[in-house]
């Protein structure tokens, strides 16, 4: 349950390496409006399942990266459930620490944080990458 005083969490961050997939993160009471908007976007999307004791946030898989259409429909997604809410503060939190008050938010800030995601998960991937290429060159030695 969501204490009104404490700010809604909505997390983006990176799916799996090698994965397109960008996770979105919010409470599970939010989970069949989100949902149906990511469904009235057009948004592929997946539930995944989170393997730690206690998990409190539903995770959503969102087929967006590597598509500008796919972002901005994220970014209406988002900005549409923060705005049905108005009476509640959203925290819309990107994987890495950066995070931002929601409410007011425009979907075009909401969109350049969403860009800010997929370039860290782009990041990322070349970072696995490369650690796993280095451990390859020492498993060939």
């Amino acid at each position: 349950m969501i204490n009104i005083d404490q700010p809604v969490p909505l997390f983006v961050g990176p799916g799996f390496y090698g994965d397109p997939d960008l996770e979105l993160r919010f409470p599970p009471e939010y989970s069949d409006e989100i949902l149906g908007l990511l469904d009235d976007e057009g948004i592929a999307h997946g539930t995944a399942l989170e393997f730690s004791a206690g998990a409190d946030l539903w995770i959503e898989t969102v087929r967006v990266v590597g598509s500008a259409a796919g972002l901005t429909s994220l970014a209406s997604v988002i900005h549409t459930v923060v705005n049905r809410h108005s009476k509640k503060r959203f925290q819309l939190k990107r994987d890495g620490g950066f995070e931002v008050a929601a409410d007011g938010y425009s979907k075009k800030a909401v969109q350049q944080l969403l860009d800010e995601a997929v370039s860290d998960k782009t990041a990322l991937d070349r970072r696995v990458a490369e650690q796993m290429g280095a451990e390859e060159e020492r498993k060939e030695q």
